[in-house]
């Protein structure tokens, strides 16, 4: 297993204070061998690079305009016996720009991105060509207003993206529209308590350009509500909580009796509380609850057939001492358990449960720091129980220095 990865940034400030120019590349390089029970030797070669410029124009205390391009190569080959096998090529050339608006109070946005590349494949095992040219076209603007401890922003984009198959077919072919929606609040509360309040709203469209795939055509609608909440009382304590009601709804355009539209429900609540015990260590407790509803939909009436439903249950405790300097230990057990259920299509206010999930374990830590020298080794036990009980360790170790 072999890899190399290099980076190379230059930036160039103009006199007057009015922007700067920047350069910024990066490449990696891997290369790793495998051999089969037959003894047959396999390679697989990737690289990729990716080179990034920008411009930005300061053109007073509050207008600013920022330009960006970018071209990007990845590949990937594989071989048998120094026989190569089969290859993928993927390229992208884009170009944006950012116009921005900031007086403190009062903060705007606006930017128009464009990229468009090719991905290149060599045939599969059915012979079937999947090599092709995309374009992404987007808009998207933010804005924010500050009025004492409240912020008030609001963020939308328009996003296009097409596939077009390099060969004679348009089996391949295909466009998407996606536009999102996002309006937040928030409120602070003598810089220790954060609550912000979101919608995030979401509308996608995929169209296939071939007949024989045109069924598969559909449209998506993703409606949220999050209700976030931080509290950072003091060194000693701080708190989480979060609570989100998701809906997803799809429609496939050639479902009259709507057999295969369908919503997904999800409803979810957790929070966080860390403690120092006393100096050098910490405790934190956390809890996830999440309920997961599937049914079929039907949009002339807007009315759901339940077919199934999750409830997810998750919590951890952990504890953090750094009592040596520099050193680090940590230690957490969690739980976590998935109960699978199916409703009653006579009557849906009774249900039937279909299987358990459950994993549980411990995980251990010691993490060393010393100026730019860092060290980690950590073991994580998980116990499984679904059809038949499975037991699954897992040891990482990493070391970086500058």
């Amino acid at each position: 297993n072999y890899s190399n990865s290099s980076k190379v940034a230059y930036l160039r400030l103009f006199e007057g204070d009015f922007g700067n120019i920047s350069v910024n590349g990066s490449g990696n390089i891997h290369q790793y061998h495998f051999s089969d029970y037959s003894e047959n030797l396999f390679k697989i070669k990737r690289y990729e690079y990716d080179v990034q410029s920008g411009f930005l124009y300061i053109a007073s205390d509050k207008i600013s305009n920022i330009s960006n391009l970018r071209f990007y190569i990845k590949n990937k080959d594989s071989y048998k016996n120094d026989s190569k096998l089969s290859y993928n090529s993927n390229s992208v050339i884009g170009l944006s720009d950012e116009i921005i608006y900031d007086n403190n109070q009062f903060l705007s946005s606006f930017k128009i991105d464009l990229d468009s590349g090719s991905d290149k494949f060599s045939l599969d095992y059915e012979e079937n060509d999947k090599s092709l040219s995309f374009y992404n076209f987007s808009l998207s603007s933010a804005s924010s207003y500050k009025l004492y401890d409240c912020r008030f922003g609001i963020f939308g984009k328009f996003f296009k993206h097409e596939y077009k198959s390099l060969t004679n077919s348009n089996l391949e072919d295909r466009d998407i529209v996606k536009i999102s929606l996002k309006p937040d609040a928030n409120y602070t509360v003598e810089k220790k308590i954060s609550i912000t309040q979101s919608f995030p709203l979401e509308y996608y469209r995929l169209i296939n350009i071939s007949s024989q795939r045109s069924v598969n055509n559909y449209t998506d609608r993703v409606v949220n509500s999050v209700t976030d909440i931080k509290a950072d009382f003091n060194d000693d304590l701080y708190i989480t909580g979060k609570m989100q009601f998701r809906s997803y709804f799809r429609s496939y355009d050639y479902d009259d009796k709507f057999v295969t539209s369908f919503v997904i429900k999800n409803y979810s609540m957790g929070d966080t509380v860390s403690y120092k015990i006393i100096k050098h260590f910490f405790v934190k407790l956390s809890n996830h609850y999440i309920y997961e509803e599937f049914g079929n939909f039907n949009y002339d009436n807007f009315t759901e057939n339940p077919i199934n439903y999750k409830n997810h249950y998750y919590t951890s405790v952990s504890f953090l001492l750094e009592r040596i300097k520099n050193l680090k230990f940590r230690l957490e057990y969690y739980f976590y358990e998935i109960d699978s259920y199916n409703f009653n299509q006579d009557d849906f206010a009774k249900s039937d449960l279909t299987k358990v999930y459950i994993s549980h374990g411990p995980k251990f830590g010691i993490n060393y720091t010393l100026n730019n020298f860092h060290f980690f080794s950590g073991l994580d036990i998980d116990n499984f129980r679904f059809n038949q009980r499975q037991i699954k360790f897992r040891i990482e170790s990493y070391i970086s220095f500058d």
